[in-house]
């Protein structure tokens, strides 16, 4: 072990991860925030490593060595360290290789050694339809348009490769930590919560890494990161994937400053709501509603009053 740490995020992806982050974890005067996001560049390989390089590459005395310099180097000396990588449970990602989750976890361990592990969670159909919006705001291509989301799950679903629905394996993901850190360790929050009450879900966190709670809840209410894309950005991605020569237009007319007329429809426009049928998410109901059940189960969670599965 090299450091004990006070909390690992892990994610999950669309949870306000990245407001967690910023809002909290960074501005708080006691914590340590060790993340991906951070610019550091030596810090972002540590969790680069930890979190992509196959087992036979990957060098626990390299990566510990990087690890100890940056806390020998902690400027400010605060108390706390927290951890915090949305992509420590994604299953794979387009811009590297994904290592399994289980070895990920025991490196997390071997390194920080016993801290508490907190997944948050979301409704299964709710993550789903705001991972699209994200990759649509990014991409915007055919598949990808407000007509296709349940074409886009349908798919996923229909096939027996590893995808991004792996993600809602929420028993599975509890359960290896569970056992690689030990029940007493894990924490399981609901992004459900957060909607409901901004400030208790900020100072429970607290309460949990061991800081100061006063004000948390007014820091995280702070600028709002990866919002969804307008009801204007979404036909303007629809119709550029249909019409590649408008984009190259677009791009051109861009160098220019928009109009102040356009300006205020682009900031007026609300935001665009995606969501899946009935009978793609009856279907997800279906294949998860198993593991949710053995989740709340095991944490005393009642998922089914919060819509998790039926």
């Amino acid at each position: 072990m090299l450091h004990q740490a006070s909390l690992i995020h892990i994610g999950l992806a669309k949870t306000a991860t990245t407001s967690l982050q910023r809002n909290l974890l960074d501005p708080h005067p006691d914590i340590y925030h060790f993340g991906f996001d951070k610019r550091n560049l030596a810090m972002r390989w540590a969790l680069m490593m930890i979190k992509s390089q196959d087992s036979i590459d990957y060098r626990q005395s390299a990566v510990t060595h990087v690890i100890s310099g940056l806390f020998e180097r902690n400027p400010l000396g605060k108390k706390k360290l927290v951890v915090s990588d949305e992509f420590l449970t994604l299953p794979y990602h387009p811009a590297y290789p994904a290592v399994d989750r289980a070895v990920i976890a025991q490196r997390l361990r071997d390194i920080f050694g016993d801290a508490k592990v907190l997944l948050v969670i979301r409704r299964p159909a709710d993550l789903m339809c705001s991972l699209y919006s994200e990759w649509m705001k990014w991409y915007g291509t055919h598949h990808m348009s407000r007509d296709g989301i349940d074409s886009w799950v349908s798919g996923m679903l229909n096939r027996t490769a590893t995808t991004w629905l792996s993600m809602l394996k929420y028993c599975d993901i509890f359960e290896i930590y569970c056992r690689i850190f030990g029940s007493d360790r894990m924490m399981l929050f609901l992004y459900e919560d957060l909607e409901k009450d901004n400030d208790a879900y900020a100072e429970n966190l607290c309460w949990h890494i061991g800081v100061g709670e006063d004000g948390a809840g007014e820091l995280f209410k702070k600028k709002r990161f990866r919002s969804r894309l307008t009801e204007w950005q979404v036909q303007e991605r629809i119709l550029f994937a249909r019409r590649p020569w408008l984009w190259r237009a677009y791009e051109r007319l861009s160098n220019f400053k928009l109009s102040r007329t356009l300006l205020r429809r682009i900031s007026s426009s609300e935001e665009s709501g995606f969501d899946l049928s009935p009978e793609v998410k009856e279907r997800i109901n279906q294949r998860y509603a198993s593991q949710y059940e053995k989740l709340a189960s095991e944490t005393g969670l009642n998922l089914r009053a919060y819509g998790y599965y039926w």
